[in-house]
C-alpha cells in the first residue's frame, strides 16, 4: 500500500498545500461522502514521481495530471496505481485529508459506494445490501443536513436504522448508532436498552450515544451498570459523562455508592455536579485518600454552592512523599 508521510497533502498543479493535520484513517463510505472528485491514477508521469496521470474518473471532474508538492513524494514509486479522494477549495483541488488514497484495486468497491450515495432507495430495497455496515454508514453520511436523497426520505432512513439496532450482528448495531448520530437523529428510545448489552462493543457506543442525546430514561440502566463496577472499568468514564449530560439527580445514590466502593473518575465529577450535602461527605472521604477526581468533584460542588471557595481546595500538587496536597492550610 502506498503510504504518505504524516502531514503530507496532495494538491493539483498551481495550488499550495491545505490543512496538513491527520486525524486517522477514514472509512471508505466517509471518504466517498466527503469527496467532490474521485479519480484513479498512476504515479510517475514522464518519469516524474511528483506527477500522477489520471486513468479513470469515478466521480466529478479533474485534470489529466495531478501534481504533488516536491516534499510529499516519499514512499511513492513510479508505476504505483491508486485512488485519490479530492475536495474542492478556493485554491483548487486537494486531498480530502493527507491519507485520502486507496489501492486502485478498490475502484470497483468505491464505484459501488458512489452508486449507493446517489440512489440509496434502490439499495434499501435490496435485502442483501440493506443491513450491511457499508450501506448503513453511507446512509448516515448521505442524510447529513438533507431531508431527501433521490426517492428516499429522512424519516424512512431513521426507521430503517432503528430497526437495524435489533440485529444480532454487533457491527450492524454499532454502525446504525453511528449513522443515526451522523445524521443528527436522537432516537434514544431504541438505544437505551443497549446500555445493558453484554457485548462491550455495543454497550460503550450506546452509553456515548445517550451522552450525546441526553434522555432521563437512560439514568436507570446507566446506574445499574455503574452498580456492577467494583474496581477499574473503562465504562466508568463514559457513564459519568453521560450522567452529567443528562443532569438528573436520580443518579446521585448510585454515584455515591460508586464512590463508596472506591470508584472515582468522571463519576466523581458527576456527583459534584448533581449531589447534595451528603454527597460532599462521600467525596471528602475520597479526598482524604488522595483521590484527585474526588477533589475535582468537590471543587465542582463548591462552585455550585454559595459557600466561599476555600484555598486548600485549589492545592492539588502531588508527590510520592506526601501524596495529594489538599489541606495546605
Amino acid at each position: 500500500m502506498i503510504r504518505f508521510l504524516a502531514g503530507v497533502i496532495v494538491v493539483l498543479a498551481g495550488t499550495t498545500p491545505g490543512w496538513a493535520g491527520d486525524y486517522g484513517l477514514m472509512s471508505l463510505p466517509e471518504l466517498v461522502a466527503r469527496a467532490d472528485v474521485i479519480v484513479v491514477g498512476t504515479v510517475g508521469e514522464a518519469g516524474d514521481p511528483c506527477r500522477v496521470t489520471v486513468t479513470r474518473t469515478l466521480f466529478g471532474t479533474a485534470k489529466k495530471i495531478v501534481e504533488f508538492p516536491s516534499y510529499s513524494v516519499a514512499g511513492l514509486r513510479e508505476g504505483d496505481a491508486l485512488v485519490l479522494f479530492l475536495t474542492s477549495g478556493k485554491k483548487g483541488l486537494s486531498l480530502v485529508y493527507p491519507r485520502a488514497t486507496r489501492r486502485a484495486k478498490q475502484a470497483d468497491e468505491i464505484a459501488r459506494l458512489l452508486a449507493m450515495r446517489a440512489d440509496p432507495a434502490k439499495y434499501l430495497a435490496d435485502s442483501t445490501v440493506a443491513s450491511t455496515p457499508e450501506f448503513l454508514e453511507t446512509l448516515g453520511w448521505a442524510f447529513v443536513d438533507r431531508v431527501k436523497v433521490g426517492a428516499l426520505d429522512r424519516k424512512t432512513v431513521k426507521e430503517h436504522l432503528v430497526q437495524m439496532l435489533e440485529s444480532r450482528e454487533p457491527k450492524t448495531v454499532v454502525t446504525s448508532m453511528a449513522a443515526l448520530k451522523q445524521m443528527g437523529a436522537k432516537e434514544t428510545t431504541a438505544v437505551v436498552p443497549l446500555i445493558k448489552n453484554r457485548d462491550d462493543a455495543v454497550q460503550m457506543p450506546a452509553i456515548r450515544f445517550v451522552a450525546w442525546a441526553p434522555d432521563k430514561a437512560a439514568v436507570g440502566p446507566l446506574c445499574e451498570v455503574l452498580d456492577g463496577i467494583k474496581g477499574y472499568s473503562n465504562l466508568e468514564e463514559p457513564i459519568g459523562r453521560a450522567l452529567m449530560e443528562i443532569g438528573d439527580t436520580a443518579a446521585v445514590p448510585a454515584l455515591e455508592r460508586a464512590a463508596g466502593r472506591g470508584v472515582y473518575g468522571a463519576t466523581s465529577w458527576a456527583l459534584g455536579r448533581l449531589g447534595d450535602k451528603k454527597s460532599c461527605e462521600v467525596l471528602m472521604a475520597g479526598v482524604d485518600h488522595d483521590k484527585m477526581d474526588a477533589l475535582e468533584g468537590m471543587m465542582v460542588m463548591v462552585r455550585r454552592s454559595n459557600k466561599r471557595f476555600e484555598s486548600w481546595m485549589g492545592v492539588n500538587q502531588w508527590s510520592e512523599a506526601t501524596g495529594l496536597k489538599h489541606k495546605g492550610d
